[in-house]
C-alpha cells in the first residue's frame, strides 16, 4: 500500500482527478454535472436543474442540492489523489433553487490535520446567490485515488 506522502506526489492533476472520478459515477453524468475548476482541496461544480428534480412544491428537492454539494467535496477531498471517503455532512438551505437555475457548488479545505480534512461547501446560482452552505469531514484511507502509473 502506498503512503500519503507518495498518493500526494501523483502525476494526476486535481482537475484530472475530479473529471476521472465524474465519469466513473452514474449520478453525475446523469445529471450533466460538469467540473468547472479543480486545484488542491478546492473544486467547483455546476448542474441545470430540470424538472426531473423537483419536490411535491415546484421546487428543486434539498436532496439534489445536497447531492451537488456532497459531489463538490468528494472532489476536493481526492484532488491530491489521495483516496478519501465522507464521515459526515451537515447542510444548511439559505433559498429555494428553482427549475432551469445553473446550481454551482464550490468545496474548499478549511481544516487539515492527520487522516481527516474539514471542508466548507457553499451552492449558489448563477447570480451569486446563496442556495445553501454544507460543512463535510473526510477521511484519508492511505492509497491513491487514482493509479499512481498510467496506462500505456
Amino acid at each position: 500500500m502506498s503512503g500519503p506522502d507518495e498518493c500526494r506526489r501523483s502525476e494526476f492533476d486535481p482537475l484530472e482527478i475530479s473529471q476521472t472520478m465524474l465519469s466513473s459515477e452514474g449520478l453525475g453524468p446523469s445529471w450533466g454535472v460538469e467540473v468547472r475548476s479543480a486545484s488542491l482541496g478546492r473544486v467547483t461544480i455546476a448542474l441545470r436543474t430540470v424538472n426531473e428534480m423537483t419536490n411535491g412544491f415546484g421546487m428543486v428537492h434539498g436532496g439534489v442540492i445536497f447531492a451537488l454539494a456532497d459531489s463538490a467535496f468528494a472532489y476536493a477531498a481526492n484532488s491530491e489523489n489521495e483516496l478519501s471517503v465522507g464521515q459526515s455532512a451537515t447542510i444548511e438551505y439559505i433559498r429555494p433553487a428553482r427549475i432551469g437555475e445553473v446550481l454551482i457548488a464550490t468545496a474548499e479545505m478549511i481544516a487539515d490535520h492527520g487522516r481527516s480534512a474539514v471542508y466548507r461547501i457553499s451552492v449558489t446560482n448563477e447570480e451569486g446567490e446563496a442556495v445553501a452552505v454544507a460543512q463535510a469531514r473526510s477521511r484519508r484511507l492511505g492509497k491513491p485515488t487514482l493509479p499512481m502509473e498510467r496506462p500505456e
